[in-house]
């Protein structure tokens, strides 16, 4: 590898995490999570902005399964109804299949009907890891949310 191309994460990954998110999760994804992961140290590759302008967004979520350590999709009601995040899953497990290495993680916000996901997206969940996101009592409570972000990235790396 030239020095001119991207540093690598250990496992010669461009990041730790690629992160997948629905509409309605945007300000959440890009926002939050990316401050607080980041702040750990995580890199990542996030859906919505590490796009390339123009490019072909199925190529560009292919390239960043296979480019990230791990694929973290952020679970909602409204996942289920968002073709991207759902070929995001399907992609996540095929290189999870393909390369032998655990690949999705979800992160659940709120409260989610497991029969409103349906059987491949509950399959795919049973197989993975999953962290739920605190509840809002817990929003301001500094030290607990530091704990969940730190043990979400020591589960990732």
């Amino acid at each position: 590898m030239s020095s001119d191309g991207p540093t690598r994460c250990p496992g010669n990954y461009e990041a730790d995490m690629f992160v997948t998110y629905c509409e309605a999760n945007e300000d959440f994804a890009e926002e939050t999570l990316n401050n607080a992961l980041s702040s750990l140290g995580c890199r990542l590759r996030i859906q919505g902005r590490d796009f390339r302008p123009g490019a072909s967004t199925f190529r560009d979520i292919v390239e960043a399964v296979q480019a990230c350590r791990r694929t973290l999709v952020i679970l909602s009601p409204q996942t289920v109804s968002s073709k991207w995040c759902m070929a995001t899953v399907n992609l996540a497990a095929i290189e999870s299949s393909h390369s032998s290495r655990p690949v999705l993680v979800f992160l659940a916000l709120g409260a989610i009907n497991a029969s409103n996901l349906g059987a491949e997206l509950l399959f795919h969940i049973k197989n993975s890891m999953i962290f739920f996101f605190p509840p809002p009592e817990n929003w301001r409570n500094e030290r607990a949310m530091n704990l969940f972000w730190r043990r979400l990235y020591n589960a990732v790396r």
